[in-house]
């Protein structure tokens, strides 16, 4: 749940968003910007068991974890379900982790 708001936050919250679920203010942006398009929230911690079940049909994942070690098991866990889906990761680490165990392996 979104808190006081930090002047240095990357993310595009604002003061209204104060008391929502980062998934539901984000929903309600997006809406902002293509009221067309079906956003299904899901406000859940993701684990590495509740992975397959939440993104199975997605064709696509899309990584945004600031700590190292959760990028890692994300990448290996999507890879190991779906090896013939793609993985868009963020590199950076918002200063929160060391990225070098991180391991970048071409198949």
């Amino acid at each position: 749940m979104l808190a006081m708001l930090k002047p240095h936050n990357r993310q595009q919250y604002f003061q209204n968003d104060i008391g929502l679920y980062k998934t539901d203010a984000m929903k309600k942006h997006l809406l902002n910007i293509n009221p067309r398009v079906t956003i299904k929230c899901h406000t859940v911690k993701l684990t590495p068991d509740s992975l397959a079940g939440l993104f199975g049909k997605a064709d696509i994942l899309i990584e945004a974890f600031d700590l190292a070690e959760s990028k890692e098991w994300l990448i290996e866990t999507w890879t190991e379900h779906f090896p013939d889906k793609p993985v868009i990761s963020g590199n950076g680490l918002a200063g929160l982790g060391d990225f070098s165990s991180i391991k970048i392996i071409r198949s």
